[in-house]
């Protein structure tokens, strides 16, 4: 998970940003290992309250909003497939008015349009009437939605200049629904982007939630920024 930039200084920024996020993986690794020992939380002091295990969606929350508090400033929040698939912290980075740009899995599922969840009818007058919203259509995967798509629906942009030259790929984005599975009620319309490397034809999937204005080319610089951080942690400081 990074917290990037996507104005000047970009090296510098990400460079003190991955300082934060190892010393937070640090810390979230110590964070796993204490909560299985309670004794150990509570002769350092740990509050009771704090003495259990979190997800790593959720730590990694709980970091954004830690970063946030001193005044730290970044354009949006990247991440894998482990964190994009959470559609708990989507909402809540959502709910904070952060903008994020996170990879899924291709078996991912969304809506093509608003589900419109509903209490379905009871088909017999036997039983108790269900209280549970319904979607009225089926979700699709994305790598199943990928595939439906024409040659002609996919847009080649650069992406970036290498040492080899420039970097292009297809692309390609829409609008898609999420739905809150545990209410059944909350519906997010974000987007999905959609990127196919020219030589490799390896194919990734993206959910983000920056407004449908940005241009293509902003979108795609965004789901590009994650090899920077990368590149960087693999560095020993």
């Amino acid at each position: 998970m990074f917290i990037c930039h996507r104005k000047d200084n970009r090296a510098r920024a990400h460079e003190y940003i991955c300082r934060l996020i190892q010393a937070d993986r640090r810390n979230m690794e110590r964070m796993e290992e204490a909560t299985d020992d309670p004794a150990r939380c509570e002769r350092s002091g740990v509050p009771a309250e704090r003495m259990h295990h979190r997800t790593k969606p959720e730590l990694a929350f709980d970091i954004i909003r830690r970063q946030r508090e001193p005044g730290v400033r970044f354009d949006y929040v990247s991440a894998d497939g482990l964190y994009g698939n959470s559609t708990e912290l989507c909402r809540a980075l959502d709910d904070d008015g952060e903008i994020f740009m996170f990879h899924i899995h291709g078996d991912r599922t969304v809506f093509r349009e608003d589900p419109s969840p509903q209490i379905p009818d009871r088909r017999s007058g036997r039983g108790r009437k269900s209280s549970k919203r319904k979607p009225r259509i089926e979700p699709v995967r994305v790598n199943a939605l990928f595939k439906e798509l024409e040659e002609g629906d996919l847009r080649r942009i650069k992406l970036r200049e290498t040492a080899a030259g420039a970097l292009e790929a297809e692309t390609y984005r829409r609008s898609v629904w999420i739905r809150d599975e545990e209410s059944g009620e909350d519906v997010r319309k974000w987007t999905l982007y959609i990127r196919r490397d020219i030589l490799s034809r390896d194919v990734k999937y993206c959910l983000t939630n920056a407004p449908e204005s940005m241009p293509l080319s902003s979108v795609a610089e965004m789901e590009t920024q994650r090899f920077w951080p990368e590149k960087i942690l693999s560095r020993k400081f």
